[in-house]
């Protein structure tokens, strides 16, 4: 053991960092003492390696922690969201869908978001144009040979 790790502590844990940040700044203090040069200059630059570290650690890992739990566990419970999504919002995206249907029978050619304009003007919801659009889908046509 060089005083860099901490028995029973994982070298990237809190504790761990702690350990090592107490030794750099232990060995440069020695060495500033001593008056060596290269010394100094190496454990200065550790140093500043440690606090950029300490600013990703802040900064950064909860995040990306988070997002990798999320990934872990993502599938089962994003099927459960969109479940209870779908049940709770089920109704509305049918009315919607059945109003751009009745709009495109008469304007076949209308892009989505004109439709879904038009839906949210005759059904005076509180929606965006752009949610509308991206619920709706035109019927597919039925060609005849």
């Amino acid at each position: 053991m060089d005083g860099r790790e901490v028995p029973g502590h994982d070298y990237d844990s809190m504790v761990g960092f702690a350990q090592r940040t107490l030794w750099v700044c232990f060995c440069l203090k020695h060495s500033m003492c001593k008056k060596t040069v290269e010394d100094v200059a190496s454990n200065a630059c550790e140093l500043g390696a440690i606090i950029k570290e300490l600013q990703l650690k802040v900064g950064w890992e909860r995040s990306a922690l988070h997002g990798k739990r999320m990934r872990q566990s993502g599938a089962p419970n994003l099927a459960r969201r969109n479940k209870r999504v779908s049940a709770k919002q089920g109704s509305k995206w049918t009315e919607w869908q059945a109003e751009a249907d009745r709009i495109w029978a008469k304007h076949p050619t209308w892009s989505a978001l004109r439709v879904a304009a038009e839906v949210e003007r005759n059904l005076g919801t509180e929606e965006k144009v752009e949610t509308i659009r991206k619920r709706i889908k035109p019927k597919k046509l039925v060609r005849r040979a």
